[in-house]
């Protein structure tokens, strides 16, 4: 995962940090929740969507929320050592061709959903894999084109910034609505566990020191401003927690882990101001779970 971090992380000569415009912070975290709680009112709306678990959480309960956890909390940390590799050798194409199949694959996936869903929704005419046969052309062309901008030069960074809070809303609505309750709260605690780690002394310090001033030498994985940047995976994350509260417990929990995350954000903010890099999970995911938890205890 990437963290909440300055352009400046590992470099001295750049300009001071200007991290009052709290407005600004908020606008790319509260653009992908708010895409994730209307792509997800679409797919709810309209889709069954198969759980994603290794082992199923209704036979073998918080265990086997657990272990599905710990397998799908793994997967960052080998998508982190990987590019780890790849940035300390150089391998500029390797690079773009790791980064740009990612998001062609996941993108293909989750916007093909997303597509499918709307046109669902919106025209009551077509009806089940009719919706697919549409969508699968749709969002094709769609993640070239995204992909593109995630990887060319010549393409304005808000452009990118674009992209990367759809990916984000995108992202967190397909693990929004296909994680079971507890394998989705488990899987957020490790991944925040693990991006703790990852900035304190694993791949993304470690990729802090590789990277070049001035060089951005990950494309498309962070919303950068001149300022600060916020990584894919937590904006992911973030959408996700929205997600999974409205696919569970609707709408009224859904508001009500926006309002954490943007609170949890805003700490998250104030912290920034003193550090020069810290992981943005932990905080902000914490508070906003604490609704998702409460509609749980009380669903009980």
């Amino acid at each position: 995962m990437v963290g909440l971090s300055t352009p400046s992380s590992g470099t001295s000569s750049r300009k001071k940090r200007r991290l009052d415009h709290g407005a600004s912070f908020l606008a790319p975290i509260a653009a992908s929740i708010i895409f994730s709680a209307i792509f997800t009112f679409l797919t709810i709306s309209a889709i069954y969507i198969t759980p994603i678990e290794f082992i199923p959480e209704s036979q073998g309960g918080i265990a086997a929320a657990a272990i599905n956890a710990i397998i799908l909390s793994s997967l960052p940390l080998i998508g982190g050592l990987i590019l780890l590799i790849i940035l300390k050798k150089r391998r500029r194409l390797f690079l773009k061709l790791f980064i740009g199949a990612g998001f062609l694959l996941a993108g293909f996936t989750i916007f093909s959903l997303i597509l499918a869903s709307a046109i669902l929704v919106g025209f009551n005419w077509i009806q089940g894999d009719l919706a697919f046969v549409v969508a699968f052309p749709l969002s094709l062309v769609l993640n070239i084109i995204f992909v593109y901008i995630i990887l060319s030069a010549r393409v304005s960074q808000k452009a990118k910034n674009i992209v990367a809070v759809l990916y984000g809303g995108g992202i967190g609505t397909l693990l929004g609505t296909a994680l079971p309750l507890w394998t989705g709260l488990l899987m957020v605690t490790g991944i925040s566990i693990y991006d703790i780690y990852s900035v304190r002394s694993g791949p993304i310090k470690e990729i802090v020191k590789v990277s070049k001033e001035g060089e951005e030498l990950i494309p498309g994985l962070s919303y950068v401003s001149s300022d600060w940047e916020i990584g894919l995976g937590d904006l992911g994350i973030y959408s996700m927690l929205i997600s999974l509260a409205e696919t569970q417990f609707g709408l009224i929990a859904c508001a009500s882990s926006m309002i954490g995350i943007f609170i949890g954000s805003v700490l998250t903010l104030q912290l920034l101001k003193k550090r020069e890099f810290l992981p943005g999970l932990p905080l902000t995911s914490l508070i906003g779970a604490i609704p998702i938890v409460a509609f749980m205890i009380l669903s009980l």
